[in-house]
């Protein structure tokens, strides 16, 4: 099962953190990968970003947890981002208005 990396503890805060689930979002999976990215997310990083390589769907626990580490990171003054959403992904995104939140990325096209 792909989590984030946690990184060892240190004083010194990473520059990016990059939150890489490779599984859907959806209830089954939601718990854990919340706890995996809290405690990657120790100590706070300079920047957060959820990279969604891999996950084709979400589910509303899945929106939730994406706008709890918003939230999360809001609150500590840590720049968030979401990466690499596939299409129908971003089109969800929008529905909900998360890109007036927080930066959302489309997926690059590959050549």
């Amino acid at each position: 099962m792909p989590t984030p990396k946690a990184r060892p503890h240190s004083s010194k805060p990473a520059e990016l953190l990059r939150l890489k689930p490779g599984r859907d979002l959806v209830a089954s999976t939601v718990e854990a990968e919340r706890e995996s990215c809290m405690k990657a997310m120790t100590p706070p990083p300079k920047r957060v970003v959820l990279d969604l390589t891999g996950v084709n769907q979400i589910d509303s626990l899945g929106i939730t947890l994406i706008l709890g580490i918003y939230k999360s990171c809001q609150k500590q003054g840590i720049p968030f981002s979401v990466e690499e959403a596939v299409p129908d992904l971003v089109r969800v995104f929008k529905l909900f208005s998360i890109p007036k939140l927080f930066p959302v990325l489309e997926t690059s096209p590959h050549e």
